[in-house]
């Protein structure tokens, strides 16, 4: 790998790492308990089918709504980003 490359594997392992220790406080705070001993395999796949499921949802609505950004543009202002046509947030779809 060149040394882009592993500085790039680098930033995402870190990243990634941080993510997911935040995310199984956040869970051990509001939910406590052993997730081993919470769910039994079959209840513990479910769940995992469930999240998954959900991302497929978050990326297709994604995808679908930079496509429309693309093709109608987008105004970016610091963490908010509208639709150039109808000046609403940026939405995946028609405008409004």
């Amino acid at each position: 790998m060149t040394e882009a490359q592993r500085n790039h594997a680098s930033y995402i392992a870190t990243r990634a790492r941080t993510r997911i220790f935040e995310k199984y406080a956040t869970g051990q705070a509001e939910h406590g308990g052993n997730l081993w001993d919470k769910f039994t395999p079959l209840r513990l796949v479910e769940e995992a089918l469930n999240e998954a499921y959900d991302q497929v949802i978050y990326l297709e609505t994604l995808h679908t709504m930079l496509q429309n950004s693309a093709n109608r543009g987008v105004t970016v202002c610091g963490d908010k980003v509208t639709c150039a046509i109808c000046g609403m947030p940026a939405h995946a779809g028609p405008c409004v």
